[in-house]
């Protein structure tokens, strides 16, 4: 006897119509009340969690929770990316607002920030917040850690993509001179041979999860770091 394989149709939601406050329409309603649900979270509810539980008075913006008082660029990378074209005022003031904690902090070749790293010029951060700010992966193996060179590509990208929303040109003749220092500091990186990016240990954006290369003595030196090229594409 040989058994054959018995395939059963998907079976698919059944259609029918949803009205929400933001969505309304005809087929997966399941589906239209998780987008329904999602933008819900941009707007004060009784209900769900919401944008507006992020905001701080203490730079007029938003705040990675109560427990960690700053504006992390790793952890708002994506929700931030998505968001931004569907952001309204007042939070499209309030992201830039904490934005602005990671670019007028932005290394220079002098200013220290904690752990009295000094970081070179154009360079973002893991995290800031006023007169703080963290130039490196701030946890995991510290003294190995390589700059925030990922943070920084995705902190063009974020800064990016907010000028185009916006088409403002006092914001464009502010920032554009900054963006332009940070894309210089990832240039710097660049092989030529390759036009790959070095990066040593938890240059990434993710945590501490990269190492560069391990070499025989087991210490830690720079290698090629995909995401680098990809964010800073």
């Amino acid at each position: 006897m040989v058994a054959l394989p018995v395939f059963w149709p998907a079976v698919a939601p059944a259609a029918g119509r949803f009205e929400g406050e933001y969505y309304r329409g005809e087929g997966d309603t399941e589906y239209l009340e998780l987008l329904e649900t999602a933008r819900r979270l941009f707007e004060p509810n009784p209900e769900l969690q919401h944008l507006a539980m992020l905001y701080t008075p203490a730079w007029n913006g938003l705040v990675e929770g109560p427990t960690w008082g700053a504006w992390w660029i790793q952890n708002s990378y994506g929700p931030t990316y998505c968001a931004l074209p569907v952001l309204e005022e007042p939070f499209v003031t309030f992201l830039q607002n904490s934005q602005d904690l990671w670019f007028d902090q932005m290394g220079d070749g002098k200013r220290a920030g904690y752990h009295g790293w000094v970081a070179p010029d154009g360079c973002l951060c893991d995290a800031a917040a006023p007169n703080w700010v963290v130039y490196k992966q701030g946890d995991g193996r510290i003294e190995i850690h390589d700059w925030a060179l990922e943070f920084t590509a995705a902190g063009i990208v974020l800064q990016a993509e907010a000028l185009l929303i916006s088409r403002d040109r006092e914001a464009l003749g502010r920032y554009l001179p900054k963006l332009e220092r940070a894309a210089e500091l990832i240039e710097s990186r660049r092989d030529p041979k390759t036009n790959l990016f070095w990066a040593g240990p938890a240059a990434n954006l993710l945590a501490p999860s990269y190492a560069g290369w391990k070499k025989p003595d087991g210490t830690y030196d720079r290698a090629y770091l995909t995401g680098l090229s990809i964010t800073y594409i």
